[in-house]
């Protein structure tokens, strides 16, 4: 039987992130004027690592990094990725990372409401 993959242990203080890292020097070259939202987009419960375990912990490094994003001018991060009534709604997922419609518009709303208010 395979064992369960695990995500390798690191130092929180010391993980780098090429992807956030090139978003952060993509923020920091658009005029301050330009309205952004990050989001950490909703999936299904199971595929929400346990609190705890080194994925948690990467996800956990994530979330800081986009809120260090976020503070920039008419920016804002939505994290809506949460272990919720709607995460644990099995009819709201096609599989574990991909949701149907109704998640879909809760997402639009959410986004245009954060953008929104930037005005």
């Amino acid at each position: 039987m395979a064992r369960p993959r695990q995500a390798a242990a690191f130092d929180q203080r010391t993980v780098t992130s090429p992807a956030l890292d090139l978003l952060g020097r993509m923020l920091a070259d658009l005029p301050v004027s330009t309205r952004v939202a990050l989001v950490m987009l909703p999936r299904h419960v199971s595929s929400i690592p346990r609190p705890g375990s080194n994925y948690h912990a990467l996800e956990e490094a994530c979330r800081q990094r986009l809120t260090e994003l976020a503070a920039r001018p008419r920016s804002a991060f939505l994290d809506l990725l949460v272990d919720d009534a709607m995460a644990r709604d099995i009819e709201n997922w096609w599989d574990t990372i991909h949701y149907r419609g109704s998640i879909a518009r809760l997402v639009e709303s959410k986004v245009g409401a954060a953008l929104a208010a930037m005005n």
